[in-house]
């Protein structure tokens, strides 16, 4: 019963599925259709000892890009796939790489060319010289350079995929034949159109001693289908553990709201998902499971609920849906500036990251939510405003450009609205091991008071009143510790009328408790 799952990646209309095509059906596909999410096939590998391999087959349009981690949480072979005639160097194969690393920091890389057969050139030695430097030669399983219409190189690909297969933690464990019971029995429950995509875990352990497994077995067993991607985890909190009975259908339930799809896009215009509207969305499945389809959403940083001083707005933003376009955000923040010309501008703060994942960028949208001025969201930033009775004291833009793994936030007004900002992502990028700061640049009008690495500065701290305002920053950042008298410091302001340390305090834990803006004004 050993299993093996294959997931490959790739920018779009790269080749996977007709790769996974030639494999299991040795023949071309020539109708291709845009994957949608995930697509899932399972085939039994012949003269290979009873092998089956599971291909996890990611699309690989960039709205699926946060989705497929919820895929990715289990022992696998690692294909990227991208096709040399339909991409200007590897820059965009870099970023399908990294999403991959960001969830499985210790994945074996396969890398694998397409189009062979349409002309398309391999790599050149000092090509992939460059991808072992860049991600460890230890990491680089292998090259392969294919063309699916002809099979060239397929035999070899798939050898080497038997190979690492065999590598993989339990292909040789002794299955039980009670888990090839229940293994059997979930395929034939998927085909069953009443069957539940979801049950409890509880309803786990009652299945799995329905075919025979008992005890402890229980969860060794859900652990093994797990890893071997037949079935799907999803933990709520310490109380409560789901079990996806069909990886593929939740998939297609992702897939109604966060899609490259156009007639389903409507359901999620200008990137917000109407509660009102999830009757319609989830139709085709059961009634009491739409909410937690919503709360899913919630829980795993997909999309985050709206509200305002008065209560919930009856919508969720949905962070992968975000328009990739600056243009809305710009104008607010032009506007902001028009119309508060005695607000004067601050410090500029950008932060040059090792690596800046995908997830980063939305944990910091949720976390800047309750600051973060209506339709100023965009996928790489947004514009947060300081209120107080309803003034505007301050306000800034936030962008995380990953391409370029940066963070730059721009402000005008009192420093403590950079300072939390900087504060909020410093938390954010704590969730991602490894990713550390390399540089940090602190600008006044352009010029800068500071340009330095994690350790060592190139350019000396300030001198005069904006030398605190540095130390500040850096400390909010984790550069450096603590500094002197840093319970006044923090969030120094510039003037007396400023807010109160009071004021502050609220402030600063509003990105990490349920303070609202009314309970800001109510202590002003």
């Amino acid at each position: 019963m050993p299993i093996a799952k294959i997931i490959l990646t790739g920018p779009p209309w790269a080749g996977k599925t007709c790769l996974v095509h030639r494999l299991v059906h040795k023949s071309f596909l020539k109708k291709r259709q845009m994957t949608p999410g995930v697509s899932l096939k399972s085939w039994k590998v012949p003269d290979a000892d009873d092998l089956e391999f599971l291909f996890y087959d990611l699309g690989g349009q960039p709205v699926y890009a946060t989705t497929h981690r919820l895929f990715l949480h289990t022992r696998a072979c690692f294909l990227v796939v991208w096709n040399p005639n339909a991409e200007n160097g590897l820059a965009r194969v870099h970023e399908y790489v990294r999403d991959l690393l960001d969830v499985v920091p210790d994945a074996l890389l396969t890398f694998v060319t397409t189009h062979a057969d349409e002309g398309a050139a391999e790599l050149l030695e000092d090509e992939l010289e460059t991808l072992r430097e860049k991600y460890g030669a230890q990491r680089v399983a292998g090259y392969f350079h294919i063309g699916s219409e002809d099979a060239s190189g397929i035999a070899d690909l798939l050898q080497h995929l038997v190979s690492l297969a065999g590598g993989l933690n339990g292909m040789d464990s002794l299955f039980l034949p009670s888990y090839k019971t229940l293994r059997d029995h979930i395929r034939g429950q998927r085909r069953e159109e009443s069957s539940p995509l979801t049950i409890t875990r509880n309803e786990w352990d009652r299945l799995a001693e329905g075919t025979g497994v008992q005890g402890w077995e229980c969860e060794r067993a859900l652990g093994l289908l797990h890893a071997f991607g037949e079935v799907l985890r999803l933990p709520h909190g310490k109380k409560r553990e789901d079990v996806v009975m069909s990886p593929q259908r939740f998939a297609n339930v992702l897939a109604c709201v966060i899609t490259a799809e156009k007639h389903r896009c409507a359901y999620s215009r200008r990137a917000l998902l109407r509660h009102s509207e999830t009757d319609r969305i989830w139709k085709a499945y059961d009634s009491h499971l739409r909410d937690g389809f919503l709360q899913f959403l919630h829980d795993s940083d997909l999309a985050v609920p709206l509200q305002d001083e008065s209560g919930p707005l009856g919508a969720s933003l949905l962070f992968p849906m975000l328009s990739d376009m600056s243009g809305e955000s710009n104008a607010i923040f032009r506007n902001l500036r028009a119309s508060y010309p005695t607000i004067p501008q601050g410090l500029t703060v950008k932060v040059k990251f090792n690596s800046l994942p995908r997830l980063f960028g939305q944990r910091l949208q949720r976390r800047l939510m309750r600051i973060t001025e209506a339709n100023s969201w965009w996928r790489e930033g947004c514009v947060t405003v300081l209120q107080e009775d309803a003034t505007v004291r301050g306000f800034a833009r936030v962008g995380y450009h990953r391409r370029e793994s940066e963070l730059c936030v721009e402000n005008y007004g009192p420093s403590i609205l950079l300072e939390d900002i900087l504060y909020a992502s410093r938390q954010c990028f704590r969730g991602f091991p490894g990713v550390t700061i390399e540089e940090v640049r602190i600008l006044a009008g352009g010029t800068p008071l500071f340009v330095g690495g994690s350790q060592i500065s190139s350019a000396p701290y300030s001198e005069g009143g904006r030398a605190q305002e540095v130390r500040d920053i850096l400390y909010r950042l984790g550069v450096i510790g603590e500094p002197e008298g840093a319970e006044e410091a923090k969030g120094q302001l510039e003037a007396p009328a400023d807010l109160t340390p009071e004021i502050k305090y609220l402030w600063r834990k509003m990105h990490d408790a349920s303070i609202t803006r009314n309970d800001l004004q109510r202590v002003a």
